[in-house]
């Protein structure tokens, strides 16, 4: 995922978004990476890749840079276009692949006035749930099969669905990517909302909140939620982002 700098659009008409597509698709065949899910927004995007060979970075590189030189060609216009260095969160289990691809599949939700997701041009899920012809670096068949075809993803995605075992790192990833600009503040409040969880989440939550964290001993684990609210008394962002957290986890 990325986002422009400063939250300035990166896509301003649909040639951009098609040639950021074509160039996504050509680095997946030269680098050898499978691509299961995408959605372009105005002002970022998320990929949802999987690296056989590894090459995440080669290939990142390779988009990004050529996006920035055609759109900086086009506009006349020259400086930095994202916010920096794309971010990627590892997904440790098929469960966190499957809900990652589903937050991808609903970005749109986000825009006004609202728009069907299977009618939003800039997403695969169009793709996934209508049975016409995808672009052959699209793979769906990891997903679908795990859903038992078009109609029961069309379910799990556009439906009330509650991850299990919540993938709790990438939901602070992209909360704090969703609200924090300042760059040193994304490096260094990550592990000051993990923590902060143990206070946003349900009761039923917590005690899987807490094995995640893995708190060495009690004594660790009361400095650290000491630690996490004096941070919270002076910095309201913290809890926002935790909020967001859970409800991306949800």
């Amino acid at each position: 995922m990325n986002r422009g700098a400063a939250r300035q659009r990166i896509f301003h008409t649909k040639h951009d978004a098609r040639q950021f597509l074509a160039l996504v698709g050509e680095g997946a065949e030269r680098f050898g990476i499978e691509l299961h899910a995408y959605c372009l927004m105005t002002n970022h995007y998320h990929l949802l890749v999987r690296c056989p060979y590894g090459g995440l970075s080669r290939y990142m590189h390779f988009v990004g840079s050529h996006y920035v030189t055609y759109l900086n060609s086009r506009l006349d216009r020259d400086g930095p276009l994202f916010r920096g260095r794309f971010h990627a969160v590892p997904l440790a289990t098929l469960g966190y692949v499957h809900h990652v691809g589903r937050y991808i599949h609903r970005n749109p939700l986000a825009m006004q006035p609202p728009v069907a997701l299977d009618a939003y041009e800039w997403s695969s899920y169009g793709y996934y749930v209508d049975d016409h012809a995808h672009p052959r670096w699209l793979r769906m068949d990891h997903l679908l099969a795990e859903h038992g075809g078009r109609s029961h993803y069309r379910d799990y995605v556009e439906g009330e669905a509650r991850a299990a075992n919540p993938p709790w790192a990438w939901a602070i990833a992209i909360a704090v990517d969703e609200l924090v600009d300042d760059a040193p503040l994304r490096m260094n409040i990550g592990r000051t909302v993990a923590v902060a969880l143990v206070d946003t989440v349900d009761a039923g939550d917590r005690e899987n909140v807490e094995d995640w964290l893995s708190f060495p001993s009690p004594g660790a684990r009361a400095q650290a939620l000491k630690r996490m609210r004096q941070r919270r008394a002076t910095n309201p962002l913290v809890a926002e982002i935790a909020a967001r957290a859970v409800a991306l986890a949800a």
